[in-house]
């Protein structure tokens, strides 16, 4: 029972001196970010919570996803409005909210539109195509790599 009282003093100590350090840096994401982390590694899910909602910190991707993780530990999750979330998180550098383009937020929408079409670009627009020749010899080489490799 020593080492786990060992351990448990230590993680306080450390989430104590991330708190101080991020609470003194109030406009860096990233002090902000590790304190997030260290405190749903402590199990204070619900500080993060709280922390984040405050927007009176700095937050990056980061720190968005340390809420997300603690939202998830506290159960609350389904409580929110993904949508919202991303888009009007305070992220300040904006990258999880250009990670989902907007058209993309309801699954499955982009595309069906025609005032929002759906723009494909072909990789390698040269490339022939391939005939009923080239798909049968294709098949036939991975049904026998396939038969190679389980048929023990």
């Amino acid at each position: 029972m020593q080492s786990r009282r060992g351990i448990n003093f230590f993680t306080r100590r450390r989430l104590a001196a991330a708190e101080k350090d991020a609470n003194q840096q109030r406009t860096d994401p990233h002090r902000q970010a590790y304190y997030l982390k260290e405190a749903n590694n402590a199990g204070s899910s619900a500080e993060v919570v709280r922390r984040f909602e405050s927007q009176a910190f700095a937050s990056n991707e980061e720190c968005l996803r340390e809420y997300i993780r603690a939202l998830v530990n506290t159960n609350r999750l389904g409580g929110k409005d993904l949508r919202t979330l991303i888009t009007s998180a305070g992220v300040a550098d904006g990258s999880a909210a250009a990670a989902i383009a907007p058209g993309m937020m309801a699954a499955g929408t982009v595309g069906r539109d025609p005032q929002d079409p759906l723009y494909v670009v072909m990789a390698q627009p040269n490339m022939k195509k391939p005939t009923v020749e080239d798909s049968s010899r294709s098949r036939s080489r991975f049904s026998c790599y396939y038969w190679h490799r389980h048929a023990g």
